[in-house]
């Protein structure tokens, strides 16, 4: 029995060491972790890339008509 822990451990060691590193995969997903609006507990959402773009590109835009709708205003005396 002292013999065949020893030999297993090598066994299950060596079967782990490999020479050869995987192919490194461009990510073509981001994932983030995010609490929704009236909760504190986080959820995972995995998006593409280009999602993610398309909402940086829409939220930019939707603050630049806000900006210019405060900028188009009077300003008013309280």
């Amino acid at each position: 029995m002292r013999i065949r822990i020893p030999v297993l451990a090598a066994v299950a060691l060596g079967g782990c060491a490999t020479s050869e590193s995987p192919p490194v995969r461009e990510a073509t997903s981001a994932c983030t972790r995010e609490a929704p609006t009236g909760s504190s507990i986080p959820t995972s959402r995995c998006r593409s890339r280009e999602e993610v773009q398309r909402d940086a590109d829409a939220a930019r835009t939707a603050g630049e008509q806000i900006d210019r709708g405060r900028a188009a205003r009077p300003a008013t005396v309280q």
